[in-house]
């Protein structure tokens, strides 16, 4: 127990020895003044405890190597602080005083002459200076513990586990040194000397790995970063694709996985974001990394021993950079750093890569629809179509049809908009569309608006490449306007055809009356001149038989003039409704059989009178049958029977009238009782001026009744006239029609 309790304390200092040693080497690989700093400070304390065993061995002591021990020992201390100022610098008063009070300490530990031997007595001063030194060493060691555990709290996870790893080196170097002096081989509890030894040199491998953390503990130190890293990746990737923000969000990242203190993400051409520095820091970074070929640390300056890893990423125009500089806490850039943020930058351009995408999809889009858009400014909406229902539809489109962009997409087919008898021949044409069979692309149809209002449109329909599907851009233009206007022209068209049509056929009725007036006027005048002018021969000795075989013509012409002119007064005074029928209760039928007698006609007549008793004006009824069966034997053959029947029906009188004629065409059944017209087939032996059945259907009106024409049984015509019996409603007198003018007459 005696030779290892002697032993151990040689094995210690040496131990300090061989950490400085290792120290130096890692310092030497990669000339960080970090590992420069505790290099210096392994040896000098390591030299401490030699000299100190040396004394023990050799049992020489001089005050030279007591002083030179003194110094040592307090520059360790400094050392220690300086690692501590370069990683989180004090203030400039701060450390100044530091500085001074240790170069005030060694001064004084030099001038008090301590004895070399520690059993020798010390005096008061010699004790106070011993006690300050000790002050002095736990102060550059004690602060720097407190200060990183205390910072490590708001530090990312590299970046706390580092401050903690020194943290527990410095507090492991206090330990090694009460050890040390606690270790003493002279002291009488051999056994608790021999465990403080073995504690000091079990310590010495962990402040190494404190101060120059290995890989493994670097990997360890990652293992919350990382995992916190693929949860953001995945939120990035869910999240709304914008390359700056993924770039920044990258970049905080990268710099937070192997504790960096800063990083940038940069394009081709620009930097698209940076962290932890400025703007002008990170575009002098991004010259400094200029030409370096590929993943690289690359030195940025010696003196401050600061690195950036360099990994281009990305391939072709896409390629880009991610870098990361070191700083103060940063543990080391080494291999294992280079392929973690490697395997995060190839992750990070991958989801770059998608939001470039998908930004300039939507930017295309955006400029698509913008062009779309632009479009409503000329009145025409435009509509996308994926399969039956609306993608996408601009302004113009919803205006026309009463819908909101969403509603429109809400629609579980475009066809709803459709009027109802035109969907079948649309659905056809979308599916021949569809199918790629060759359609029209350009047509008129109509739409139904939210109001239900039929809107006609002008339709053209594109086939449209997007997102890997066969869409269909339509573009429609409202043409209601125009499609009304077409209308009006039509229909003006037509009404100015009618009109001209009409005027055509009231030139002809005219030129036929004309004709007919003036035949009918020039035949009696000219039976009548003829017959006045032989009576008017003075030369001429006429008996009284012959005198009246000459006058009864001229009576019987001037009749059927007063006739005419009657039927033409008659007419227009009805027209002006100045006529008052004069009615009394009449039997038709005996009525009826006196006009027989007394036509021209009435050899020809067949009749059927039954007794009906009716108020009306007998004058006007006798009109009546005149003119229906002048016109019967007009349009008949000129053997051919007329048939006339009287009879009660449905409250009135009906007076029929049938002949054997061509009969009327059904188109001319209204117009026939319109005054000057005529049927297309006339009798050219009994010629007319188109008025009788005009005075037949007004006189029937006078009464109340109606007149109308229907085919017959015997194959010609069935002139009908319907009569009240109670006669017509009581009237405003109107003008009498009595006088030289009078336009009808009692018989």
């Amino acid at each position: 127990m005696d030779g290892v309790a002697r032993v151990l304390p040689y094995a210690t200092a040496g131990g300090f020895l061989a950490l400085a040693l290792v120290a130096a080497g890692a310092w030497l690989r990669r000339r960080d003044r970090l590992r420069g700093d505790f290099a210096l400070a392994a040896a000098l304390l390591g030299g401490v405890a030699l000299v100190e065993r040396l004394h023990a061995l050799t049992g020489y002591r001089s005050h030279l190597l007591e002083d030179l021990s003194i110094v040592a020992f307090l520059a360790s201390g400094y050392w220690l602080l300086m690692l501590r100022h370069r990683l989180m610098p004090l203030s400039p008063r701060a450390w100044r005083l530091a500085t001074l009070s240790v170069v005030l300490l060694a001064g004084l530990g030099i001038a008090a002459r301590i004895p070399p031997r520690p059993d020798a007595p010390l005096s008061a001063l010699q004790s106070a200076v011993a006690f300050g030194l000790i002050v002095a060493w736990g102060g550059c060691v004690v602060e720097p513990i407190v200060r990183f555990w205390r910072a490590a709290s708001s530090r990312p996870a590299v970046q706390r586990a580092r401050l903690k790893a020194l943290g527990m080196g410095y507090g492991g170097i206090a330990a090694v040194l009460v050890v040390a002096f606690l270790a003493n081989p002279t002291a009488e509890h051999r056994g608790f000397a021999v465990t403080v030894n073995l504690v000091a040199l079990a310590l010495l491998p962990l402040l190494h790995a404190a101060f120059v953390p290995p890989r493994w503990l670097r990997r360890t130190w990652r293992v919350e970063e990382e995992g916190s890293m693929g949860r953001a990746m995945s939120h990035l990737l869910d999240a709304e694709p914008d390359s700056r923000a993924i770039a920044g969000q990258a970049a905080a990242w990268a710099a937070r996985l192997v504790g960096g203190e800063g990083a940038l993400v940069a394009g081709p051409s620009r930097i698209l974001a940076s962290f932890g520095m400025s703007e002008g820091e990170a575009h002098a970074l991004s010259r400094s990394l200029t030409g370096v070929p590929g993943p690289a640390v690359v030195p940025l300056d010696a003196r401050a021993s600061r690195h950036a890893i360099h990994l281009p990423a990305g391939v072709g125009p896409d390629r880009g950079t991610l870098a990361v500089v070191s700083g103060p806490l940063t543990p080391l850039f080494g291999p294992d750093e280079m392929a973690a943020l490697g395997r995060f930058a190839t992750s990070v351009w991958a989801i770059l890569d998608h939001a470039r995408l998908v930004e300039a999809l939507r930017h295309e889009s955006h400029r698509y629809e913008s062009l779309l858009q632009a479009v409503s400014d000329l009145g025409a909406g435009v509509v996308v179509v994926d399969g039956v229902r609306v993608a996408w539809a601009n302004q113009a489109y919803c205006q026309i049809t009463g819908y909101s962009l969403d509603e429109l997409r809400a629609l579980p087919s475009l066809m709803q908009l459709a009027p109802p008898e035109e969907v079948a021949a649309l659905t056809e044409r979308a599916k021949a569309r569809r199918s790629g069979a060759p359609t029209d692309d350009h047509y008129e149809t109509a739409l139904i608006d939210r109001k239900g209002q039929r809107i006609e449109v002008e339709v053209s329909v594109k086939p449209l490449k997007r997102e890997g599907r066969t869409q269909f851009i339509t573009l429609i233009r409202d043409i209601t306007a125009r499609k009304q206007a077409e209308e009006s022209l039509r229909l003006g068209y037509e009404r100015e055809r009618e009109a001209a049509a009409r005027l055509r056929s009231l030139d002809e009725m005219k030129n036929s009356f004309l004709m007919a007036v003036s035949h009918e006027l020039r035949t009696p005048l000219t039976a009548i001149l003829g017959f006045a002018k032989t009576l008017e021969h003075r030369h001429l000795d006429l008996e009284a038989a012959e005198r009246g075989t000459l006058l009864e013509p001229i009576a019987r012409n001037a009749v059927k003039l007063e006739r005419l002119l009657s039927d033409l007064l008659d007419l227009d005074r009805m027209r002006r409704d100045q006529l008052t029928p004069r009615v009394r209760p009449t039997d038709v039928g005996a009525l009826v059989q006196r006009v027989i007698e007394e036509t021209a006609v009435g050899n020809r007549v067949r009749a059927d009178l039954g007794r009906v008793t009716a108020r009306v004006d007998g004058a006007k009824v006798e009109r009546i049958v005149e003119n229906l069966l002048t016109n019967a034997a007009k349009y008949a053959p000129a053997d051919s029977a007329v048939w006339i029947r009287v009879a009660e029906q449905a409250g009135g009188v009906l007076i029929l009238v049938e002949d054997e004629g061509p009969g009327v065409p059904e188109d001319l059944r209204e117009a026939i009782f319109q005054p000057f017209r005529q049927g297309p087939a006339a009798s050219p032996h009994a010629p007319g001026v188109g008025i009788g059945l005009s005075l037949v259907t007004q006189f029937a009106k006078l009464h109340d009744g109606k007149a109308w024409v229907e085919r017959s049984s015997q194959g010609g015509s069935a002139f009908h006239v319907w009569l009240p019996l109670d006669g017509p409603r009581e009237r405003a007198p109107g003008p009498t029609t009595e006088g030289a003018l009078a336009p009808t007459r009692e018989r």
